[in-house]
């Protein structure tokens, strides 16, 4: 029922065009099977009329061939809409939700479920045909003669009772196998990130090759069981239809029924058999399509009713407000008493804050600490990625709230330890902002290795971790955001890079009038910083003022 309202939000002229053509098809198709029994039943020659019969097939395949481009082309566009829409409800949802809906959830819906809701949608018109083919068969049927169709619905109605829950045991497969291969979807992207440590530990690659053969069988296991349970189904139903034919030809029908009418009967159970057959397959397919959907719209409850489309409206407004209101450049961010409570990377509880900061254009902050004591999640906080649980921010004494906290992310530029470099976007050929910064390029120690007639990206994959970590850098500052945030830029940099990253990087942007927060361990540099934010565990954070007096929130 969901995919049919699926089909029917998208384009209801489409799918009642599709729908009217396959019943259509189906009639034409009785109408063939009335015509070939008169035809058989009769000792003339009816060769005068073939081409009334060839007229129908022809009628009745083109009229399949429109329903299925119609249905075709339907498909295609609510797959995309629906992909659309989860990449929107994702980029949209708050940052806690995405983490907890882990990447493997994100790629097995946006992919495989999406995949398979696209193979099963064009089924749900063979399956009108089939279905109504079979229901104005035996409507025929019935005009003929009743009696024999009375016993063929006692005898399918005993076989229901058997093929339900098959049906049903193959759908409980179904869903137990989808949760098993989205696990295995996570091991697949760790196997591939983590290529260079298998290679290098042999234990390791023993536990993930075990882990991976064990998902296999378990997965083999359950589609195998769903697959036996639909083909026994299917198989049980084809029989029931042979055993009612058998009925028919060597029972003592012709004792009570007329000949012509046995005949009629036993052509149409024949060609019954196709259309039950692909009844059963269909059921199969929406079977797991119903489960995909189902998983798609948990996926998309799970990340809160929040869209993208909401947040740029947000957005929009909050800009709008601010510049009536006469904002053009912020000159104060305070956090207020700011906390927020959190697990950690063992499942621990642990409360950050209160945070009493005051930062203003041209500060340079570095934010210090042991592993764990929550560095990344202050600069998630303070850059909006995650709202604080309690406490408030503000820029110029407005508030930050869920109304313009879009707004308030724009303000910020970033390089996280685990930043993305998406290939194929950005970077584009000879990009103006890349020949008009030659200086900042010369800086990161990129001038020699980026051709600016070709995209960053075609280059980025055979630089080192190092090099593509300037580069992430680059596009940041090349956005010219008033705020940045670099997590530990300089761990995996060389000693020249760290020490121009320091002394020329942060200098250049404090000149700017950026506001700059590093995360850090490297000791030697912090009297780079104006400010520095030191955290531990379970510890109310401190904050060293290297340059003036410390300001006060207010």
């Amino acid at each position: 029922m969901k995919l049919i309202k699926l089909l029917w939000r998208e384009s209801p002229y489409q799918f009642v065009f599709s729908i009217v053509s396959s019943l259509l098809t189906a009639i034409f198709m009785l109408i063939l099977v009335t015509l070939l029994s008169q035809y058989l039943g009769q000792s003339t020659n009816q060769l005068a009329n073939w081409w009334q019969f060839l007229l129908l097939a022809m009628a009745t395949t083109m009229l399949q061939v429109v329903a299925n481009i119609f249905i075709s082309s339907l498909t295609q566009t609510i797959i995309q809409q629906l992909r659309s829409n989860l990449v929107r409800r994702i980029i949209g949802a708050p940052m806690i939700s995405i983490e907890q809906a882990r990447p493997s959830s994100l790629l097995t819906s946006l992919v495989d479920d999406a995949g398979r809701i696209a193979d099963a949608l064009p089924g749900i018109i063979a399956l009108v045909r089939d279905m109504t083919f079979m229901v104005v068969c035996f409507a025929y049927l019935a005009w003929l003669s009743y009696k024999p169709l009375l016993i063929i619905f006692a005898v399918m109605g005993i076989g229901m009772l058997l093929h339900t829950p098959l049906q049903k045991s193959g759908v409980k497969n179904i869903m137990a196998l989808r949760t098993k291969e989205q696990q295995l979807f996570g091991v697949f992207k760790n196997m591939v990130e983590g290529i260079k440590q298998l290679k290098l530990s042999g234990n390791q690659r023993k536990e993930v090759i075990a882990y991976l053969e064990n998902s296999q069988t378990s997965i083999s296991k359950l589609n195998t069981n769903s697959l036996i349970s639909f083909s026994v189904a299917n198989a049980y139903a084809v029989l029931l239809f042979l055993i009612l034919i058998e009925i028919l030809i060597f029972g003592k029908f012709s004792d009570f029924v007329d000949h012509q009418i046995l005949m009629a009967y036993t052509l149409s159970l024949m060609f019954l058999l196709g259309p039950l057959q692909n009844i059963s397959s269909t059921t199969q397919q929406l079977g797991r399509a119903g489960v995909a959907l189902g998983r798609i719209h948990e996926l998309e409850n799970a990340l809160a009713d929040t869209s993208l489309d909401v947040i740029e409206s947000n957005t929009n407004n909050a800009t709008s407000t601010l510049k009536i209101n006469g904002f053009t450049h912020w000159k104060r961010l305070v956090m207020s008493e700011v906390t927020y409570h959190f697990k950690d990377s063992a499942r621990q509880d642990l409360d950050l804050g209160p945070f009493n900061v005051v930062l203003e254009p041209g500060d340079v902050l570095f934010v210090v600490g042991g592993n764990g004591s929550g560095k990344t999640t202050f600069a998630k906080i303070l850059a909006g990625l995650y709202a604080p649980g309690s406490g408030h921010i503000s820029l110029d004494h407005i508030e930050i709230n869920d109304t313009n906290r879009q707004f308030y992310r724009q303000q910020f530029g970033a390089v996280f330890a685990d930043f993305t470099l998406f290939d194929g976007l950005g970077g584009t050929e000879h990009d103006p902002r890349v020949d008009a910064d030659s200086e900042l390029l010369r800086q990161l120690r990129l001038d020699h290795v980026v051709d600016p007639n070709v995209g960053l990206f075609a280059q980025a994959a055979s630089f080192s971790s190092g090099e593509r970590r300037r580069v992430a850098m680059l596009l940041a500052c090349l956005d010219d955001k008033p705020a940045y945030v670099f997590d530990e830029f300089a761990a995996d940099q060389d000693p020249e890079c760290r020490e121009l990253f320091y002394h020329e990087i942060v200098p250049r942007l404090r000149a700017l009038g950026k506001l700059i927060v590093v995360i850090t361990h490297d000791s030697r540099f912090f009297d780079c910083a104006d400010l520095i934010l030191t955290l531990e565990r379970g510890m109310p954070p401190t904050l060293r003022n290297n340059r003036q007096p410390v300001r006060v929130a207010s």
